[in-house]
């Protein structure tokens, strides 16, 4: 595996085009410092890729849930020994980024020249999201926010703006508030926070936004209880940035082999279809359906749905 002859690059009309968006100059700024070249794979690299998928498929596989929670208190407390040894950012993000070299663009495996380039897709995503749908006077929740890392990004766009972050392992919390004790950000606060059993005394404040990105996949299709928690909430906007196998096409190999992964792993499942029952019921107005064509080598992970309560 190694960069080709014949090296390519994302630029931005691409990114503009796939998620039907005019960018702003900030955007655009943000764009031009990114590294976003990469390789096609040849036939060779790509079977033997296509091979190590199906026997990733074929093996035990660790399946998400509750039992699950002591992994992500292990894994985010790594974090939080490295950052509080440090006290530099970069030890807050989450160590499973560009473990695999290969990652996916437009329904295909791609090598990119830098192994941040999936953080780095994902983080425009998340600026997408930041410059079209959140204003400065939103309080901001982000529930399975992990190391925290995407409220870091939210925090560079909107100074002033109210920051929460909630996860269920209580080393997530650590690293927050260590961050926000050396940033002095009187505004960015942690709690503790499970999917699977919500507490409905959490309230949100007023211009509430939820976001979620990647860690309502733990839910399977346990994810009832959160959105009905949500929904009682009533934010002003809920923006999921999530992997989902509705907006993918099953013809598609890529795209069957990263649904297969999702239900071998127990990933979220039927959440589009849950809120389209809503909306129905008119409890719910969905807003936009997404694919965003990122990921990484095992799924498409980075659809979004964005919706309020009715």
């Amino acid at each position: 595996m190694r960069m080709g002859e014949s090296v390519k690059k994302i630029v931005l009309a691409d990114i503009e085009q796939l998620w039907g968006f005019k960018a702003t100059s900030r955007f655009a700024t943000k764009f031009s410092e990114l590294n976003l070249n990469y390789s096609e794979l040849t036939d060779k690299d790509r079977d033997e890729a296509i091979l190590k998928f199906i026997e990733t498929l074929d093996s035990n596989l660790i399946k998400a849930g509750p039992h699950r929670a002591d992994d992500w208190e292990k894994g985010w407390g790594e974090n939080l020994k490295d950052y509080g040894e440090s006290r530099d950012v970069k030890d807050s993000l989450p160590k499973y980024f560009g473990k695999i070299p290969y990652i996916r663009w437009k329904q295909e495996w791609i090598l990119p020249e830098q192994k941040e380039m999936e953080y780095n897709l994902l983080g425009l995503l998340l600026e997408y999201i930041i410059d079209n749908h959140f204003y400065e006077n939103d309080s901001i929740y982000e529930f399975g926010c992990g190391t925290g890392h995407n409220l870091l990004r939210i925090r560079t766009a909107f100074p002033i703006s109210y920051l929460h972050g909630l996860d269920w392992a209580k080393s997530s919390q650590g690293i927050i508030k260590q961050i926000a004790l050396d940033t002095t950000d009187n505004l960015l606060e942690a709690t503790n926070f499970d999917y699977f059993n919500p507490d409905t005394n959490f309230k949100l404040r007023n211009n509430a936004v939820v976001l979620t990105v990647a860690s309502l996949e733990q839910t399977g299709d346990k994810f009832k209880d959160f959105i009905d928690y949500v929904v009682t909430q009533s934010p002003r906007l809920v923006v999921h940035i999530e992997p989902m196998w509705e907006p993918l096409d099953p013809e598609h190999l890529l795209d069957n082999l990263s649904i297969r992964y999702f239900k071998k792993r127990n990933y979220l499942d039927g959440l589009i279809r849950y809120l389209e029952e809503k909306e129905q019921n008119k409890e719910v107005k969905i807003i936009e359906i997404k694919r965003t064509y990122v990921g990484s080598f095992f799924i498409d992970g980075y659809s979004i749905v964005i919706w309020a309560p009715a």
